[in-house]
């Protein structure tokens, strides 16, 4: 790419012209051009238009070089857009600077970044927690848990539990458990799916607890942490959802696949040794078999051997893509990054 594309590239990433679908404007096509700068010649330009460029289109620089950065892993990109930090003020070119760092391989200067948790402006609060989430180390895992701690806000919350659901560990996990009972139903549910990806099954009455909730998003993501991490004590409280699920068919989805499902694979690894789980079974694979969806018997079929001779949707299925745990296997620790 010459100079005067990469000039045309970043006129393009900041066109305003609006289209029916965003996708056929000239500034996603730009943006979707922009991820995929992997030439480390482009780094001298970009890094020449960063200093030199007006307010209205250093956000697009940064973006731009942060995409370059991320594929290319320059050590050199990381440390220049961290330097930035300290020169720009207005609030939006912040937040692009602050997601821009976020997508390096290595952030250094993490301290640098957890300066702005406390920015009264939440774009760059926000983005400033994002970025934290792709740090590793006991810096960046302290500030979010100051986060949870400290900050009120809703939104900081679920940011943060985000971010800890990228990088957390188990120092994370008494922070989080007492926001399973937050006021705001968002945040019990992003507190359990971050349980999920760093709680263990010593928290199965917490995730019982969610599964209790009132609201049906948090029910949904508590049965997915218990298929991921609970023990059997989970067993009896699953069994009389799943049996609820299949008299209601709520069509609640999470990571690909229902709750049903969820909650049959959980409940697989009992069956043999309960009577009431085999009951359940036997019930769901004769009397409620013709009332689930395609996808669902699709999916219990291809991966429960008890359904596999269950019959088959009437038209061929293609299976939704899950989220990389669920093909990795069940049981406590399946799946972990």
């Amino acid at each position: 790419m010459t100079e005067v594309e990469l000039d045309d590239l970043l006129d393009r990433m900041q066109d305003q012209t609006l289209c029916a679908v965003s996708s056929d404007s000239i500034s996603w096509k730009a943006l979707r051009e922009a991820e995929a700068l992997d030439d480390e010649g482009l780094m001298a330009p970009l890094l020449a238009r960063m200093s030199a460029a007006k307010k209205a289109r250093r956000d697009r620089v940064y973006t731009a070089l942060s995409h370059l950065g991320r594929n290319t892993g320059n050590p050199a990109i990381a440390e220049a857009l961290i330097g930035q930090l300290g020169k720009e003020t207005d609030k939006y070119v912040l937040h692009y600077l602050l997601q821009g760092i976020g997508r390096q391989p290595m952030i250094p200067h993490v301290e640098r970044i957890v300066s702005y948790l406390e920015d009264p402006r939440w774009l760059v609060r926000h983005a400033a927690i994002g970025a934290l989430g792709r740090c590793a180390g006991g810096i960046a895992e302290g500030a979010l848990i100051d986060v949870l701690r400290h900050h009120a806000d809703p939104d900081d919350l679920i940011y943060a539990l985000a971010s800890l659901n990228n990088m957390g560990t188990a120092r994370s996990v008494p922070d989080i458990v007492p926001l399973v009972a937050h006021a705001k139903a968002e945040v019990r549910a992003v507190a359990l799916n971050t349980l999920a990806s760093i709680g263990g099954p010593d928290l199965t009455p917490v995730y019982i607890q969610g599964l209790e909730d009132r609201v049906a998003t948090v029910k949904c993501y508590a049965i997915f942490a218990i298929r991921r991490r609970a023990d059997e004590r989970a067993v009896e409280s699953v069994r009389h959802r799943v049996k609820h699920l299949a008299l209601h068919r709520p069509k609640t989805v999470l990571h690909g696949e229902t709750e049903l499902v969820t909650g049959l694979h959980y409940l697989e690894r009992y069956r043999a040794s309960n009577a009431s789980v085999q009951a359940l079974f036997d019930w769901i694979a004769t009397v409620k078999w013709p009332v689930l969806s395609d996808v669902e018997k699709g999916y219990l079929r291809r991966d429960l051997p008890f359904f596999a001779e269950c019959p088959a949707p009437e038209a061929p299925v293609e299976l939704p893509r899950r989220a990389a745990w669920l093909e990795a296997g069940d049981g406590p620790g399946a799946g972990d990054r």
